[in-house]
Formats: structure tokens, C-alpha cells, sequence
């Protein structure tokens, strides 16, 4: 397992509510963005198949675009993606057509993807459960890999006692 530290806020005082600020802080901080595209591309030339969990829809997408702009071969599921399409992704990933799979909660627990070897957790949330099931993602058993490696992406300005004023 390995904890990233990031510190992509530039402010230490907020005037929005949750959504927003996790909005702009979490799922739309183009630097925060940046270093988790890092982390899955290195993860990519390494031979990984990397799992991305992330928290909004939009977000998914977004990442989603970023990885086929860059040309891999990529799968975003999330709640709106039906559950044949999702078991296809499944499918696509252990047979090797996929290099990268973005998703949510929808993903995050009670699946079995034996290829996944980096799971990327960049959801911004904090639960020792969360991160059980998700280190959990990579523990399935597969003919091309050794092990699997879980990254947590640990965004330290977010999870702040003051990060919040009230408006």
C-alpha cells in the first residue's frame, strides 16, 4: 500500500458547501487530476492494469477522456452504465482489451477482476472499510501478475479540521 500526500488546495479557507468544495478541490483540481493521470500511466508502462476509483460521476468521465486522449484503451462504469455493460467490462478487463478501468462505488466492493494490479484510489475519502475492500480489488488471482500495489491518494488540505468556514 502506498499513501500519497497531496496538497492541491491553495487556500486554507473555503466558503462552499460539500459538493462544491468537493467539487472543485476533489474531482475538478486540475493538479490533484494530474498526478493521479501520473500515477496510471507510469502504472500502464510498468505492465499494470490499473484500477481508477473515483467518487462523481463526472469525474469518471472526465478521467476517463483524459486516458483515452492519451491513448489507452479505457472502460468508465458508474450507476448509469447497466449491469450488462458492466459484467462486459469485467470480461474486457481479465481478457486483456482494456488497459484501464475508471469507476465509482459501483466497482469499489463485491466484484472479482482477477487482472487489476494498481488500484488507484483517488475518491478523497477517508474509511479503513473502503480501502479493505478496495485493496480487495487486486487480491484476485491471475497468470499475469505477481501481486498488486494499492495507491491512496491522500489529500491532506481536504481532510483538514479547517477546511470549512461557515458562509
Amino acid at each position: 500500500c502506498v499513501v500519497l500526500r497531496v496538497q492541491c488546495a491553495t487556500e486554507r479557507v473555503w466558503q462552499y458547501d460539500y459538493n462544491s468544495a468537493y467539487g472543485a478541490h476533489i474531482a475538478f483540481n486540475e493538479r490533484r487530476n494530474a498526478i493521479v493521470e501520473k500515477l496510471v500511466l507510469e502504472a500502464h508502462k510498468q505492465g499494470l492494469f490499473s484500477m481508477l476509483i473515483v467518487d462523481r460521476v463526472q469525474h469518471v468521465k472526465n478521467m476517463a477522456d483524459t486516458f483515452k486522449a492519451a491513448g489507452l484503451r479505457v472502460k468508465a462504469v458508474h450507476g448509469a452504465v447497466s449491469a450488462h455493460d458492466r459484467r462486459l467490462a469485467q470480461e474486457a478487463v481479465d481478457a486483456g482489451k482494456l488497459d484501464v478501468l475508471v469507476a465509482n462505488k459501483v466497482f469499489a466492493k463485491g466484484i472479482s477482476i482477477k487482472r487489476v494490479s494498481a488500484i488507484i484510489d483517488a475518491t478523497g475519502k477517508k474509511s479503513r472499510d473502503n480501502a479493505i475492500q478496495r485493496v480487495g480489488r487486486g487480491t484476485r488471482k491471475h497468470a499475469e501478475k505477481l501481486g498488486a500495489i494499492y495507491f491512496d491518494i491522500a489529500d491532506t488540505s481536504w481532510s483538514s479540521p479547517n477546511f470549512f468556514t461557515k458562509a
